[in-house]
């Protein structure tokens, strides 16, 4: 299982006071409609991987439905390197990482700096590579305040009645909830009930709720890709919903991790006036902002000030990418939404590989990976090995890094086991082929997997070589 990188939420006495369903109402859920909103996601579905960094994914993710643009989770992270409490190892508090929105705000994937694609984790985690150029893209893409999702209902009515009330402004809910290990890599359609494994906290989205086969269920968008669901969606029963947030003795609800959802939206005058005039919240509020005074927690922003205007900022050198990291970049870029890389289809679907990692280099970098142009694994591995503007890696997949490609040549494995070869380009945490079954460009190998299964199954030698330039 992917990592998820959640602490449990710390008590806030503010809470009570940003109560989304107090403020805002709620409607009867028996009145809404079965089959939701009728949302998918607008900029595919990302792939956290074996980072800790779902807080950034499921923040910036939710971000996009209201901002109507491809948001990166990249930036997310470096704009919540930022925040005291943030952790490479354990991640961040949701509370946190919502805080980051409305203090920091999010990254256009257009706007964000190149290099910031080649970072590592610990890079992104690191607030020592926090830039003013970046923080004024934030700025563009602030967020005015979050609220707690909660009613009289239960989680799973509260939250379709938060969704509704959003639906003007495209709003979803982010939940800080339990994430149990029989939930994982479901069937496309199936509904989750089981609630039993290993548990962990994660950190998600709710963007619609819908009707299956009869019965009422929340859509989650997740970040461990498409793999997972229904193309990375996923529908949980009433039952699992509530699971996710309930605490299963006194001891846990004193001592335990805190659960919580919200909803991240505009804050009206009348509301932020409605708050601000009650004298219990000010003296709370004080409290509050005391206590963070004296811990590594970045204080909170409760009523956050407008956007300031524009920051004018001196010109900024511009960033040479290598062929390595053009090549990465691009690659990474055709993953969201998922796409065909090869849309001419000079070869069929389960034999483009080639074709597919071939166009890409050429948009990428402008060279040409064979000539004449091959779509052959085989015909590649022998072209590649003499052409001087690769390096061939001696150690193979032990040094492959993003941007390199990796090729197991046809005819080189058992073909009994395994006909065809396979041809691919490495990312930070999995590596990016064509999908020989529907011929789109995803990421469904970690480096251990493409092992396990062309090196070990298959008895394929593996090969790497990096573009050079």
């Amino acid at each position: 299982m992917q990592n998820s990188g959640l602490t449990g939420l710390r008590f806030d006495l503010r809470d009570r006071f940003f109560s989304h369903s107090k403020l805002f109402g709620a409607p009867d859920p028996s009145q809404l409609p079965k089959q939701g909103l009728g949302r998918r996601p607008l900029f595919g579905i990302k792939n956290q991987g074996f980072t800790s960094f779902c807080p950034w994914f499921s923040t910036s993710a939710g971000r996009e439905y209201q901002e109507q643009v491809e948001l990166s989770p990249e930036a997310q992270a470096l704009l919540g390197s930022k925040i005291a409490t943030y952790s490479i190892i354990g991640g961040a508090d949701a509370r946190d990482a919502l805080r980051t929105l409305t203090k920091y705000g999010s990254v256009e994937n257009a706007k964000a700096p190149p290099s910031i694609f080649n970072y590592s984790p610990e890079q992104l985690a690191n607030p020592a590579n926090f830039s003013p150029t970046l923080e004024a893209e934030g700025k563009k893409h602030i967020a005015q305040a979050f609220f707690t999702v909660d009613g009289e209902f239960d989680a799973f009515d509260n939250i379709r009645n938060a969704l509704a009330l959003g639906q003007a402004e495209n709003q979803v809910i982010y939940v800080a909830g339990r994430w149990y290990s029989s939930w994982n890599n479901n069937g496309q359609r199936a509904v989750i009930r089981d609630c039993t494994g290993n548990t962990s906290l994660h950190m998600y989205i709710f963007i619609d709720w819908t009707d299956v086969d009869g019965e009422d269920v929340l859509v989650l968008q997740n970040s461990y890709g498409t793999a997972t669901g229904d193309q990375g969606l996923q529908y949980l029963s009433r039952e699992a919903v509530n699971a996710s947030f309930a605490y299963n003795n006194i001891f846990e609800r004193l001592f335990g991790p805190r659960l919580g959802a919200f909803i991240v939206r505009d804050m009206p005058q009348e509301v932020k006036e409605e708050i601000k005039s009650t004298t219990y919240y000010a003296v709370m509020d004080a409290i509050m902002k005391l206590v963070q005074a004296f811990s590594t927690s970045t204080p909170a922003v409760v009523v956050p000030s407008p956007a300031p205007a524009p920051v004018s900022l001196p010109p900024t050198t511009p960033v040479i990418e290598t062929n390595q990291q053009k090549l990465y970049r691009v690659a990474y870029s055709l993953l969201s939404p998922v796409q065909d890389a090869s849309p001419l289809d000079e070869a069929p679907d389960e034999l483009g590989c080639v074709d597919s990692v071939w166009q890409i280099v050429l948009k990428a970098t402008g060279l040409r990976l064979t000539t004449p142009k091959t779509l052959s694994t085989a015909v590649l591995l022998a072209s590649i090995k003499k052409d001087p503007r690769f390096k061939r890696m001696s150690l193979g997949l032990g040094e492959a890094q993003p941007g390199d490609l990796i090729i197991c040549a046809t005819g080189q494995g058992d073909t009994k086991i395994m006909p065809h070869g396979h041809v691919g380009i490495v990312g930070k945490t999995h590596i990016m082929s064509n999908n020989s079954s529907n011929g789109m460009w995803e990421a469904n190998y970690t480096k251990d997997a493409w092992y396990r299964y062309f090196a070990i199954k298959g008895k394929y030698p593996i090969e790497v070589f990096r573009i050079l330039g």
